[in-house]
């Protein structure tokens, strides 16, 4: 491995005024495709040739074969310069492979490197958005899966300790590159994926340079100006890796251990605190990969580092997914008792549990897409193990086999684990919906049963009413005839016994008849209109059984016994 950090040395290219032009028509391809009328990402993406992008990216070579000794130099092109400088014409003669470990982008190193190698400005520019990929084709429109790939590495980070979460909108940058944060609870964490993306070029006799272009390991949470502050610029906030310490939920689930030589065990960086160019570069300084005229194979030490990532958030989400349902269950018996919360925490768990199928279901996607571009979908395919057992080293092919066939099954394992998931969600929310019809069909009937006893109540108020009323009716009518009696029956009788005296007062004896032929029809006929409600009544039902009695005597119908 070369450092381009070191200070002194010469710039090996043959004909520097050749690649200031050269760069000056690659730089203006570049910004053509962002200014596109049809642009191939957003015209707001930041991108090494955006005129607020500032950078200070790391640039690291390895060689796997060749013959080039280290160097000093006293920048990156220059190291550049002098590793690339082979003929890429096919006269080269000898077998030089080489990887290219760039972390974030300057302008000038990735113009190099794209004069040098042949890269299209599309490479760069895909790795700055998240949603825009590539697929290189040949002359007649056939995919070629040798050269390039861009995967999503998931990575936790968390808010410093002291310092607030902002309100509204906010911007996680790895580097000098935007990302989208999948995450960001109360609790600190946020959740985010960083880019790594591959360009393989060939040349030569089996000679190959293989690109690995990753985000920046310093991530940094970057907030709008506040109004508060006067509208200037809040300071960016470098965001730290997960530590078990602050922060209990954190701790590492899945923990490895490396074994070296003479079974040794090595100090390593866990998965959620590493520094992917920092362990790759130990890798291939230390365990130089197998590899072939394929540039893919060169890869292997980075794409064992992405599974690492991936296998740490596939084994800490399926714990955590667990735990979410073994508490599900636990607070469901507990909240079983009360009807109406057992309904409301169903539907809420409802709706987590939807969000949650949906990133499972996203995971696995990635997966699978990761799986084809990491050829581990077809590895048993004939075509491909016999283009590795061509190779004039066998042992060198069996042990590279090896490694290909591990990592295969290392992905398919993740694959199935998120299958495993998402089979579980379904089955819960299965559950959640028995839950919830349940506790609709509970409320149902407790609302129906409150509805029978407002309507009993209502009807035994009705009837209290109609008694009252009754009541009050009957006291009007006594009313009206004592009314009625005072009315008529003071004055008739102080009249009758006025006649009845005939002026002598004394002898009102002889006449007394008088009395009772004035009083007495008189009070006859008011009894009568006092009573004729309940005499018409009792008439009414005695005609009613007269009727039926005729009626079922001979077998007549009533109509034609009714009174007319």
């Amino acid at each position: 491995m070369t450092n381009p950090n070191l200070q002194g040395g010469t710039i090996h290219w043959s004909d520097n005024a050749a690649v200031t032009a050269a760069i000056a028509v690659y730089r203006d391809r570049a910004l053509s495709i962002v200014k596109d009328k049809n642009p191939m990402i957003p015209r707001e993406t930041m991108h090494p040739w955006y005129k607020d992008f500032s950078s200070d990216g790391t640039i690291c070579i390895i060689e796997l074969e060749g013959d080039h000794k280290p160097i000093p130099f006293a920048n990156a092109t220059e190291l550049i310069d002098y590793m690339e400088d082979t003929p890429k014409d096919g006269s080269e003669r000898r077998t030089n492979r080489r990887v290219i470990l760039l972390q974030d982008m300057s302008a000038d190193v990735v113009e190099h490197l794209g004069v040098m190698l042949n890269i299209p400005p599309h490479f760069f520019l895909a790795h700055c958005d998240e949603i825009s990929d590539l697929r290189v084709i040949d002359s007649t429109y056939a995919a070629q899966n040798t050269n390039y790939w861009k995967i999503p590495v998931p990575r936790r980070y968390v808010v410093p300790e002291g310092h607030e979460n902002p309100d509204g909108q906010y911007n996680v940058t790895a580097g000098s590159i935007p990302r989208e944060t999948s995450k960001m609870s109360f609790s600190r964490q946020i959740e985010l994926r960083n880019y790594i993306s591959y360009w393989g070029r060939n040349y030569g006799p089996d000679s190959w340079t293989a690109v690995i272009l990753m985000d920046s390991f310093d991530t940094w949470l970057r907030s709008p100006p506040a109004p508060s502050q006067g509208g200037d610029e809040v300071e960016p906030l470098l965001l730290e890796p997960p530590q078990p310490d602050t922060l209990p939920s954190n701790r590492s689930i899945l923990y490895e251990i490396m074994i070296a030589g003479d079974n040794k065990f090595e100090t390593i960086t866990q998965p959620v605190h590493r520094n992917i160019l920092e362990a790759a570069v130990t890798g291939y300084e230390q365990f130089p990969p197998p590899h072939n005229e394929d540039p893919f194979t060169g890869t292997m030490v980075i794409r064992n580092l992405i599974r690492s990532a991936w296998e740490e958030k596939v084994i800490y989400d399926a714990q955590e997914f667990r735990k979410e349902l073994k508490d599900d269950r636990q607070n469901y018996q507990k909240r079983h008792d009360d009807i109406f919360e057992t309904g409301r925490a169903a539907r809420e768990s409802y709706s987590s549990m939807m969000t949650r199928r949906q990133q499972i279901q996203e995971t696995r996607r990635k997966l699978v897409s990761i799986m084809w571009k990491f050829r581990c979908m077809y590895a048993d395919e004939p075509s491909y193990a016999k283009s590795l057992s061509t190779m004039p080293d066998q042992p060198h092919v069996a042990r590279l086999q090896k490694y290909l066939t591990e990592e295969r099954r290392a992905w398919k394992i993740l694959y199935e684990i998120q299958r495993d998931l998402e089979s579980n969600a379904a089955e819960h929310m299965d559950m959640w919906s028995q839950r919830a019809a349940f506790g609709q069909t509970e409320i149902e009937n407790e609302q129906t049963n409150i509805a029978n006893e407002h309507t009993k109540i209502a009807n035994e108020q009705t009837n209290i009413a109609n008694e009252q009323a009754a009541a009050a009716n009957k006291l009007a009518r006594t009313s009206g005839h004592l009314t009625m009696f005072a009315t008529i029956i003071v004055p008739s009788t102080f009249v009758a016994s006025i006649f009845s005296m005939n002026g002598d007062f004394e002898a009102g004896k002889n006449n007394f008849y008088i009395y009772w032929a004035i009083s007495v029809p008189i009070t006859i006929t008011i009894f009568l209109i006092v009573l004729r409600h309940g005499i018409l009544d009792a008439l009414r039902k005695a005609r009613k059984v007269f009727v039926f009695k005729r009626h079922m005597t001979k077998e007549e119908t009533p109509q034609e016994f009714e009174l007319i």
